[in-house]
């Protein structure tokens, strides 16, 4: 009595950790393949989108194998395909790829969804960008203000020393014009210059080198 041999099969490593086997080497290869350009393109963290990214390489090597049938004729048997096992198997074709469309849909792979979340990114950069343009020009607006009041202060002084005889000026600690410029280096220029360092130490940092 003669005894039928199991096909040869091909493992390979979903991502669940578990070992599944196709029916060949090419199938393998196109599985593998597959399966590290989904993982290489995409972010995949929650067990559920793993199992589900399981399920759609599953749906596309069937896609796969469907498709080398129809293509040659024959099934890996190396039987002929008669026209109603075309027609079932172009049947299953597009069972099996409206399956695909649904999962890779849940999982956020289709081109629209693509598109929706370069969009939704490009967005959100934008009102990002223009809210830290907000917070740049206040800051403008606050060295400005700041430099109008110190500069009025330092023509104040100047038109005081220019008034001033010697007695006045002593009196007022403005012996020379090393005392003018000693007031520019102790108040003006840190004066002026704390409103910078107020925005990079309270604004600044959080998002530079972010945009």
């Amino acid at each position: 009595m003669a005894t039928s041999s199991l096909p040869e099969s091909f493992e390979v490593t979903q991502l669940n950790g578990h070992t599944m086997n196709v029916r060949t080497q090419t199938e393998a290869d196109f599985y593998t393949s597959q399966q590290g350009k989904y993982v290489e393109q995409n972010s995949f963290t929650a067990v559920s989108d793993l199992a589900d990214l399981d399920r759609l390489m599953m749906l596309e090597l069937q896609v796969f194998r469907l498709n080398l049938w129809l293509g040659s004729g024959y099934d890996y048997d190396n039987r002929p395909l008669s026209q109603q096992a075309q027609i079932e198997l172009r049947r299953q074709l597009k069972v099996v790829s409206d399956l695909i469309s649904q999962v890779k849909g849940e999982l956020g792979l289709t081109r629209s969804a693509r598109e929706k979340a370069e969009f939704e990114s490009a967005g959100a950069y934008i009102v990002n960008l223009r809210k830290r343009a907000m917070e740049q020009g206040i800051k403008r607006e606050k060295e400005l203000d700041r430099a109008l009041v110190l500069i009025h202060e330092l023509m104040g002084l100047l038109g005081t020393y220019d008034r001033a005889n010697e007695t006045e000026r002593i009196r007022l600690g403005l012996e020379g014009p090393d005392d003018i410029l000693e007031w520019i280096r102790v108040k003006l220029i840190p004066e002026f210059n704390e409103v910078d360092e107020y925005f990079r130490e309270h604004s600044q940092r959080y998002w530079v080198g972010t945009l």
